[in-house]
């Protein structure tokens, strides 16, 4: 029987260390955004039917509530349907290392990178920087939040590759990352010569496409009513 554990932890090496424990357990994460209020929280919370919660405190409460997961399933990441209410965007263990070997080929990704995480974890773009790290044994540097100081510090610590939103990149010099990856929302219209333009959903666990070039085994089209089709 595998249970779906939710991890109500600020962005740390202290998440990294859980989700590896959970997975280890064979277990699947559901990653709790630590910007929503504690109602709100609680709610997904139930909503995505965890059996137990982790949080900053490193207690682990059993709830009431709880589906059971498959054997495969690793993470469960919650996003807005068209009514507004919580969803649940499953993930396998296959589908995560296929994302990040795609990911990670494009990059020339290798254990001599540092990536620098400061994105909400509980979001696939923020996610997924640990995510490479991990899968590739690359150093890393989890941050809450970003501004120029901490980009500086990962920098002078050898941090060469990171994830930012289009809006941070008018704030901040990134101009010594390798390749800084930027989605999430309207690009802007000029970007630093190292930035990567990606597009993907939740469901498709991150970035598909960089630069308007998909990554090796996606196929994306153009449908006759105008909408995108992805395979892969």
């Amino acid at each position: 029987m595998h249970s779906l554990v939710a991890l109500d932890i600020k962005p740390s090496r202290i998440f990294l260390d859980h989700l590896n424990e959970i997975w280890d357990e064979g277990d699947a994460v559901l990653p709790v955004d630590q910007r929503l209020p504690q109602s709100a929280k609680q709610r997904l919370v139930k909503d995505l039917g965890a059996s137990w919660i982790i949080t900053n405190d490193g207690e682990k409460v059993k709830l009431n509530t709880g589906l059971q997961v498959e054997a495969d399933d690793a993470l469960v990441i919650a996003t807005s349907g068209t009514t507004g209410l919580p969803k649940g965007v499953v993930h396998t263990h296959k589908s995560i290392h296929v994302s990040v070997t795609a990911a990670g080929s494009r990059l020339g990704c290798d254990s001599n990178d540092h990536w620098l995480a400061c994105l909400p974890l509980a979001h696939v773009g923020g996610l997924s920087v640990l995510l490479r790290a991990r899968q590739y044994q690359s150093e890393l540097t989890i941050v809450n939040g970003v501004n120029q100081s901490l980009i500086d510090n990962a920098i002078n610590t050898g941090a060469n590759l990171t994830s930012l939103v289009p809006t941070a990149l008018q704030k901040l010099d990134v101009s010594n990352f390798r390749a800084v990856l930027v989605g999430g929302s309207s690009i802007v219209d000029k970007l630093p010569a190292n930035a990567i333009t990606t597009y993907g959903l939740t469901e498709t666990m991150g970035g598909i496409a960089y630069d308007g070039k998909a990554l090796d085994g996606v196929k994306i089209r153009i449908s006759d009513t105008g909408e995108i089709e992805i395979h892969g």
